[in-house]
């Protein structure tokens, strides 16, 4: 690219609408990731599967729209009763799969085939699992320890694409996401937050 031409599609509801990722499917449209608070998506993208519903706070927006910026492929807007984003993305090029990370404060966020099943902390992390669709094959808490904050905030896959790391910022991390051996350091270090990094088979 030269640099010199720009196209621009703006898309979102009647409330806050913030996009924290963007990644190319490998049939080269574009999937974006973030949060929402709009109460009427469903009625500005009909046939999407958005929804007109906030479940509470924030709530985590993901959509594809083509290459051309012209048309949406589909619209998921989803969470809990509490504060969701989604802040990471990866998508797989042979499968067309969509892993999706972030942060969630709700109790009863959207969970399917988990790894962990409920909040612990004041703020867990999540990770999912999407077909090329859009359908969820799979959603996990990632969690914190019991009071502590987390949030997932970088992804990638390692070089054959079999195995995901990802890490981001904690206040302390559930002992049952925490190796008692092999690792460079188990233990939480102080301040604020320390940073994590997480392999996932």
């Amino acid at each position: 690219t030269a640099g010199t031409a720009y196209k621009s599609a703006i898309v979102g509801g009647n409330g806050n609408d913030d996009p924290y990722d963007l990644r190319v499917t490998k049939s080269g449209s574009i999937i974006v990731c973030g949060l929402t608070t709009s109460t009427n998506l469903s009625t500005l993208f009909p046939g999407t599967g958005a929804s007109n519903t906030n479940n509470g706070g924030n709530d985590v927006l993901i959509f594809q729209i083509n290459s051309d910026l012209s048309s949406i492929s589909w619209m998921k807007n989803y969470g809990g009763s509490g504060n969701d984003q989604a802040n990471i993305m990866l998508t797989d090029t042979v499968s067309g799969d969509i892993f999706v990370a972030g942060q969630t404060a709700s109790s009863n966020f959207p969970t399917t085939k988990p790894r962990q099943s409920g909040l612990v902390g004041s703020q867990d992390g999540f990770i999912q699992k999407l077909n090329a669709a859009g359908t969820t094959t799979w959603s996990s808490y990632f969690n914190s320890a019991s009071g502590k904050s987390s949030a997932i905030l970088c992804m990638e896959f390692n070089t054959t694409q079999s195995k995901i790391y990802f890490g981001g910022l904690t206040g302390g991390l559930a002992s049952s996401n925490i190796s008692s051996s092999g690792v460079y350091q188990s233990t939480y270090g102080g301040g604020t937050n320390d940073f994590f990094v997480a392999l996932m088979d």
